[in-house]
């Protein structure tokens, strides 16, 4: 038994992973294709709302409340609501996804919400298990996302000090500028690492922003710290 109590595939969240349903599974172009920014920016821009939506492939998607809990289903084949020529295009042999009325699809969810409320336990038990492996796969894509912004940030760190070495151990009134130029980049960027280890921690752990007290930041020294970065990238 697989373990999961969704009866279609499913997302608990716009940017968590799309996942099996207990009957129907995901189809096979879906699998490959959920992560690309098309679906991700279908999910985060489409899918805050509750209702029907067809996704860029030509499936339908419903954004439900199940159950308390809000549930993105997904890779669904809705007579009016999918496109059926797209979805012919996309399925293979092996993918089972018939197509079916939508008063079909609505009793179904609504005999499953009926039969896991006389389950409750076994149904919070199941939902605590699938939510802990969302939270990990997010934790998991931004600590990759942050890992690949500092190694190129530190990859233009070291560029720079070199850079500066050179025209130091050369030193003359002439290139003093160069210096100067050289050694703000340095800074801007070592400020920028640091930025960006912060919005890290903040991603993993979002209430650590909620018990400090407010204070005001200087948005242009942010920007300036910036420019200095790409001047050294273009010069």
């Amino acid at each position: 038994m697989k373990n999961t109590i969704y009866p279609y595939p499913f997302k608990l969240s716009a940017t968590g992973d799309l996942s099996d349903g207990l009957v129907f599974h995901v189809p096979s172009f879906c699998r490959s294709n959920h992560k690309t920014n098309k679906c991700r920016d279908f999910y985060k821009n489409e899918c805050e709302n509750e209702g029907y939506k067809q996704c860029p492939y030509g499936f339908a998607v419903n954004v439900n409340h199940f159950l308390g809990q809000k549930v993105i289903f997904s890779c669904l084949n809705i007579d009016k609501i999918s496109d059926k020529k797209m979805i012919q295009k996309r399925l293979s042999n092996k993918d089972f996804l018939p197509r079916m009325p939508l008063s079909l699809y609505e009793e179904s969810i609504r005999d499953i919400s009926i039969f896991i409320k006389s389950h409750d336990d076994f149904y919070k038990k199941e939902n605590e298990k699938i939510n802990t492996k969302e939270t990990y796969i997010d934790k998991i894509e931004i600590l990759d996302n942050t890992f690949h912004e500092l190694r190129k940030l530190n990859q233009e760190l070291k560029l720079q000090t070199e850079h500066l070495i050179f025209e130091s151990n050369n030193f003359n009134w002439d290139n003093i500028e160069n210096i100067k130029y050289l050694s703000q980049n340095i800074f801007s960027t070592s400020q920028l690492i640091s930025i960006r280890l912060n919005t890290y921690d903040f991603g993993v752990n979002p209430n650590l922003s909620l018990y400090e007290q407010k204070s005001p930041i200087q948005i242009h020294k942010k920007f300036v710290k910036v420019a200095h970065c790409l001047r050294a990238i273009v010069r």
